[in-house]
């Protein structure tokens, strides 16, 4: 007899206690924050929807309008008075501004022409069909305060004295001679008890640059310039290798021109106004220089000269590798503020050099002597100052090209 077979095991039944009530509840909370989400979402998107669709609408109702109007006033070929006021009301502002320019550039034309026609009848007593070297006149150097007048006479000035540099150094030894030398020249007028004189300074030196890069153009300038500043004393005490920068006697640069203003050493006014020039068919860079014996801008004078200097600076076949320069240097007798000349014997005492007792003849001779010893030593000094600028600009343009 077989035993009763046991019956089939029963699924387990889960009650309340086995369940996590928490876990329920947070899933619960989800869930609910999930389906309020995607209803806002829902509600949003159909808003920004009704938005899009009545802007739409009022840009299409816009455009209508706008065609209509313009379409109206197209037809009828007239603008409101309103907008008729406001055109011209901006008109009329653009065309006084215009006008209130005008009047004051007319203005400034006035005083330029006034100060021109002082200057004309103050100095030209007639018509010259040419330049005369005899007559000072049309070498007349004064300067306005007026910018725009200042600097056409600056320009005027330089470009006659550049004009006139091959006639200055017409007598020089030809390009391929480059020794070095030096001469001044002194010739007192006819009346032998005036003191007036005039003195000519030539001189010619070599500057070391070697090498297959030139120097440029502005570096050769300004070598020019300051030989020019070591001659007449204007260089800072002590400055024996000046570098290629403005100095304090150097004021009013404007392109190619530019002045030195200072007191000299010797108590001279200096107020040159000098050019900076390229001779287009030699290449030789020239600087030339006038005194100004009128200047607007200058309120405090000393005595003063009319001095006007050359200079001309090129590299020549045969000078291995150096670079000739060549200045003049014309002077005449020193005059007062109240433009009275002074006398060689207080220009002498300047100098250390004592006059008294002497006759006139013996004067000018002792004058003559004592220039050109001065002017010798002063031109060694200022040539000595060039070149060793020169060689400490070579010096490191040849240790920039090796490195």
């Amino acid at each position: 007899m077989q035993a009763p077979s046991s019956p089939p095991s029963a699924v387990p039944q889960l009650t309340t206690g086995d369940l996590d009530v928490d876990l329920l509840m947070i899933a619960d909370k989800k869930l609910k924050r999930r389906t309020y989400n995607r209803d806002m979402m829902r509600v949003y998107a159909k808003e920004r929807r009704q938005e899009k669709m009545i802007l739409t609408m009022q840009a299409q109702q816009l455009e209508a309008a706008l065609a209509t109007v313009v379409a109206r006033v197209r037809a009828c070929g007239a603008l409101g008075w309103r907008d008729i006021a406001i055109a011209l009301a901006d008109d009329q502002a653009v065309k006084e501004s215009h006008n209130a320019k005008l009047r004051a550039q007319i203005q400034k034309n006035r005083a330029r022409l006034r100060s021109l026609e002082t200057w004309v009848a103050a100095n030209v007593c007639g018509p010259q069909a040419c330049p005369n070297p005899h007559v000072s006149t049309w070498r007349h150097v004064s300067l306005s305060s007026d910018p725009v007048t200042r600097l056409t006479g600056q320009r005027w000035i330089t470009q006659r004295l550049f004009l006139q540099a091959e006639a200055i150094f017409h007598a020089f030894p030809p390009d391929a001679a480059t020794s070095s030398f030096h001469d001044i020249e002194v010739a007192f007028d006819d009346e032998v008890d005036s003191g007036m004189y005039t003195a000519i300074q030539r001189a010619q030196f070599q500057l070391p640059w070697t090498g297959a890069t030139p120097p440029s153009s502005a570096l050769l300038f300004q070598w020019c310039h300051v030989h020019l500043q070591a001659l007449l004393g204007l260089l800072p005490p002590g400055r024996s290798h000046p570098r290629l920068s403005t100095h304090p006697s150097e004021t009013e640069v404007h392109g190619h021109t530019r002045m030195h203003r200072a007191r000299a050493s010797f108590g001279e006014t200096i107020n040159l106004v000098c050019g900076d020039y390229v001779d287009p068919v030699t290449s030789h860079r020239v600087v030339v220089a006038q005194q100004v014996l009128a200047d607007d801008c200058v309120d405090t004078w000393s005595c003063q000269k009319n001095r006007r200097v050359w200079y001309s600076i090129g590299q020549h076949a045969k000078s291995r590798g150096e670079w000739t320069c060549r200045m003049v240097h014309w002077t005449p007798h020193a005059v007062t503020v109240a433009g009275g000349a002074v006398s060689i014997d207080d220009e002498a005492r300047v100098w250390h050099v004592d006059l008294s007792g002497e006759t006139v003849a013996s004067k000018q001779a002792a004058f003559r002597r004592a220039s050109v010893e001065i002017g010798a030593s002063v031109m060694e000094q200022a040539t000595a100052v060039v070149r060793a600028a020169a060689a400490t600009e070579h010096a490191e343009d040849l240790a920039a090209d090796a490195g």
